[in-house]
């Protein structure tokens, strides 16, 4: 089956409590669904503005046409809804836990930067610093949490 345009409209997943079609999800919620269903594979991204990327929905079909043409089965549209892959990545437990030291010695510099950014105000009109490091930290938390969370399912 090959997918096109129209299979993104017609496509449509759970997201918090209602569906969306694959053409309505943002390109977070859309890399998020394809992180839950196990596929794994390179994805575009183009920078628009400063600090803005985005994935172009050709890129989509092009994840979707190789998801399927590679025999992965796609929870709700070439598998059933419910399917989940049984092969579920076996990762390194010394390199979960080198990346959890490395994320938290990230985030403490992160922390040192937002106090140095605090006392020192805006120093480029052009970038909001305060919120950049404070939207760098809460990142930086999720991929913290996702390191532990990986690494309890590790051990």
């Amino acid at each position: 089956m090959r997918f096109a345009l129209d299979d993104l409209d017609r496509i449509k997943i759970r997201v918090g409590t209602s569906e969306k079609s694959l053409r309505d999800l943002s390109d977070n919620q859309f890399t998020a669904w394809l992180r839950n269903i196990g596929a794994e594979g390179t994805m575009t991204v183009i920078k628009v503005a400063p600090g803005r990327f985005v994935t172009p929905l050709e890129d989509r079909i092009r994840i979707l046409n190789e998801l399927d043409e590679s025999g992965f089965q796609i929870p709700g549209v070439t598998a059933p809804a419910d399917a989940r892959s049984n092969d579920a990545p076996k990762h390194d437990l010394a390199k979960l836990e080198a990346l959890q030291t490395a994320l938290k010695t990230a985030a403490t510099s992160i922390e040192v930067a937002q106090g140095l950014a605090q006392e020192l105000g805006e120093i480029d009109p052009r970038v909001n610093l305060r919120q950049s490091l404070a939207g760098s930290l809460a990142l930086m938390d999720a991929a913290r949490g996702a390191a532990e969370r990986a690494i309890k399912a590790s051990r």
